[in-house]
């Protein structure tokens, strides 16, 4: 396995998609902190790098280690979430990151967004049920 800094936009994306569904960690959950989140995901996604690669390896990925909001595409739909939530928890699951609760917190989004999906799929929908 191999792990990255994610770009500004990815954690952007991450916190418009949780904005728009109303998912917000427990710790988190005052929507002036957006520049606070994206703060912490960063810091998830550098934790996870430096499990990795070793101690002050991420300032080589060339992302700066402090969080700017970015312009983002506004709307985003469940699937266009779930991808970019699955690659930033990929890049972030690394030694201790993966043991974290906001970890554990995004991990539980990306299952019910999956869920979400699937349910709502025709075939699913159609399927005999038992």
């Amino acid at each position: 396995m191999s792990a990255y800094i994610v770009e500004h936009e990815t954690i952007q994306r991450i916190l418009n998609g949780l904005n728009a569904r109303n998912f917000w960690p427990p710790e988190f959950n005052l929507r002036p902190v957006e520049k606070g989140l994206g703060q912490a995901l960063l810091d998830l996604n550098v934790l996870s790098v430096e499990e990795r690669y070793g101690k002050g390896e991420a300032k080589k990925f060339g992302v700066p280690l402090r969080f700017v909001p970015v312009a983002s595409e506004g709307s985003q739909d469940d699937i266009q979430f779930l991808k970019t939530l699955k690659c930033y928890l990929y890049q972030s699951c690394e030694g201790r990151a993966e043991g974290t609760p906001l970890f554990s917190y995004l991990n539980d989004v990306r299952r019910q967004l999956e869920e979400s999906i699937i349910s709502d799929l025709p075939e699913y929908v159609t399927a005999t049920w038992g």
